[in-house]
């Protein structure tokens, strides 16, 4: 893998982004490049961020920012928000580099370029980690799962709480907690 890792905060409230400096990558929820559609900008990017790895299908993305009936309009709208975005990455500090990936009709994040440590993802695995161990090991399970509840900070993605891929991902991570 090449490039700077940046951690991912979805759990909770701010959404923000953190290279592997320690610096918040926070130019990307103020810039004025954002002002009127940065929350489909801000969607699209936790999508493709929380999807990494693996490439989105441009219809399934059209359903996440403009739902199940978008029309041609959408699929413009959603060419000028990956341009934008594409932008906003340039001038935030990263490294030149095409972080959004497009092939066949589909779009990913390049994690050869910028790989992820994402705080949704270390709650889940340590959090399946502890539930999977043995009942006969409690004071290890009860360490395990402290410490995979000290990574969960709030809801997953509040900010677009009402969408359903986001309500599908907020129920597993609270079947991991157990509620």
């Amino acid at each position: 893998m090449g490039g700077k890792l940046m951690f991912v905060h979805m759990l909770g409230v701010p959404f923000y982004v953190r290279t592997d400096e320690g610096r918040e990558v926070d130019e990307i929820f103020t810039s004025p490049m954002l002002r009127n559609r940065s929350v489909k900008l801000l969607h699209l990017l936790a999508c493709l961020l929380y999807h990494h790895g693996e490439m989105v299908d441009r219809s399934r993305i059209l359903a996440m920012l403009y739902g199940e009936d978008h029309g041609e309009t959408a699929c413009n709208n959603l060419r000028a928000v990956i341009f934008r975005l594409r932008k906003v990455l340039k001038k935030i500090g990263l490294p030149d580099g095409d972080y959004i990936l497009s092939r066949k009709g589909t779009y990913g994040w390049n994690e050869k370029l910028c790989p992820l440590e994402i705080d949704a993802e270390i709650f889940g695995a340590q959090a399946g980690k502890a539930l999977a161990m043995e009942d006969g090991k409690t004071g290890e399970k009860i360490q395990a799962l402290m410490e995979a509840v000290s990574h969960y900070k709030g809801s997953f993605l509040p900010l677009f709480e009402n969408e359903t891929w986001v309500i599908q991902e907020e129920l597993k991570y609270r079947e991991n907690l157990g509620e």
